[in-house]
């Protein structure tokens, strides 16, 4: 989890990475590809529910945006093309 690649002088993330909020619960989740957002991303309120589901492309959103209130109600689905 949360490692990086070296490739010629850069540093970038790659693979699965994760960041925790203050008390220790998951904040956000997803995978990097040679330092690019790829693959499914998940966002997470502080009472563990999730906030946002959103998978990427190597930096391109390319699915549906599904963003949630604290309480898992749906707020608003966004389509990307």
């Amino acid at each position: 989890m949360n490692e990086y690649k070296t490739i010629g002088s850069k540093r970038l993330r790659n693979g699965p990475w994760q960041q925790h909020n203050s008390n220790g619960n998951l904040f956000w989740s997803g995978h990097y590809s040679n330092g690019k957002m790829d693959g499914l991303w998940e966002g997470y309120h502080k009472n563990g529910n999730l906030k946002y589901k959103l998978r990427y492309d190597m930096e391109k959103p390319i699915s549906l945006w599904e963003n949630y209130f604290a309480n898992g109600e749906l707020i608003e689905i966004r389509y990307f093309l």
